[in-house]
């Protein structure tokens, strides 16, 4: 059935049946996304089969997720998450170690060798972030400190999940355990959070600050934030972890700028 329809006729029924269902959600005290989740998985292959996956969508998702994660950084800040620095790096070590031996010992017990067993357990560790940032935005607590604490140890996750995949791989592929491919990972993402961070405070604000001053364009501080999120984004990507950490950096990054709620009012329709 779904190659009957067009994919922009696709994805007008994905728009309407996710905004109907998301305020479904709310009207029985759900969060927004849950309704979402349901009803893109009733009109994908799984049962209904009306949205077939395409490119298109899977762009869509990606740059939707960009979004999503740097309008919550925009109602973060950088020191608000350092102040629950211990909580956030106690909660991402539980959730990875727990994931981790978990899913090794299940595969092990269904008859998995050690190699295919510690790879899908280090699959196990990575936390969806996304997930986690929509579903405190739709219930509106995003300020609350255990949502910074979670968001924090979402992101610690991430970087942890990456480093245990390399150890496996390590380990298992090549047959013996190899540290400079572990301080190889370690230094590429050290070194992000230190450009993205140091750079970012010092360039972002000015920068935001003299667009909304000297540029007369529409929409040109917008633009400026938009492409500043998909740039750290790639980065990020770029040396393993999700495109969507990057975009939550950037947004923390504008959150210290005098243009902040200016940024916020326009990307919120957008995420």
């Amino acid at each position: 059935m779904a190659g009957d329809l067009s994919p922009l006729l696709q994805l007008a029924v994905v728009l309407i049946a996710a905004k109907v269902c998301g305020s479904l959600s709310r009207y029985v005290n759900q969060p927004e996304v849950l309704g979402e989740l349901i009803v893109g998985m009733i009109l994908g292959p799984s049962v209904l089969g009306i949205i077939a996956p395409q490119e298109v969508f899977r762009i869509l998702a990606e740059l939707g997720a960009i979004l999503l994660l740097f309008e919550v950084g925009l109602e973060s800040d950088i020191r608000s998450l350092a102040l629950v620095g211990r909580a956030s790096t106690l909660v991402a070590a539980l959730g990875s170690l727990i994931p981790f031996l978990s899913g090794y010992l299940l595969f092990q017990s269904l008859g998995y060798g050690r190699p295919a067993s510690a790879f899908l357990g280090a699959s196990m560790v990575a936390t969806s972030v996304g997930i986690s940032a929509r579903v405190l935005s739709d219930l509106g607590k995003l300020r609350a400190k255990e949502s910074r604490a979670t968001l924090g140890a979402a992101v610690i996750d991430d970087v942890v999940g990456l480093l245990v995949l390399s150890m496996v791989l390590s380990l298992f592929a090549g047959g013996r355990f190899e540290a400079q491919k572990i301080l190889k990972v370690v230094a590429y993402v050290s070194v992000f959070f230190a450009v993205s961070l140091g750079l970012g405070l010092k360039i972002i604000p000015a920068a935001s600050r003299m667009i909304s001053e000297k540029m007369k364009a529409r929409g040109a501080l917008l633009s400026f934030a938009l492409a500043v999120g998909i740039l750290v984004g790639h980065a990020a990507e770029a040396i393993g972890l999700a495109a969507i950490i990057g975009a939550f950096i950037a947004g923390m990054l504008f959150a210290e700028t005098e243009q902040k709620d200016t940024i916020a009012n326009d990307v919120r329709p957008l995420s």
